[in-house]
């Protein structure tokens, strides 16, 4: 019987959040039968910025990022 994954399908998500020791990044990725691929990560970087990128993967265009940069990120909520 088939399933999703012998057709080159596939699809995570992580994501890792400690407020005690300022840890906050995850990621995703889902990939299709036809070999595109979407996908994103976060990471909150030392100066407070939360830098988030997009991306796909499509035939010969190769890794298409998108990157955007959240001033004075507060990701843990209003109580930090």
């Amino acid at each position: 019987m088939p399933n999703a994954y012998d057709k080159g399908q596939y699809e995570y998500k992580y994501d890792v959040e400690d407020q005690e020791k300022l840890l906050y990044f995850g990621a995703n990725e889902a990939g299709d039968a036809q070999g595109k691929v979407v996908g994103g990560y976060k990471v909150l970087l030392p100066d407070g910025r939360l830098m988030n990128v997009e991306y796909t993967v499509e035939g010969d265009s190769g890794f298409v990022p998108k990157i955007s940069f959240e001033e004075n990120a507060n990701p843990f909520g209003k109580g930090k």
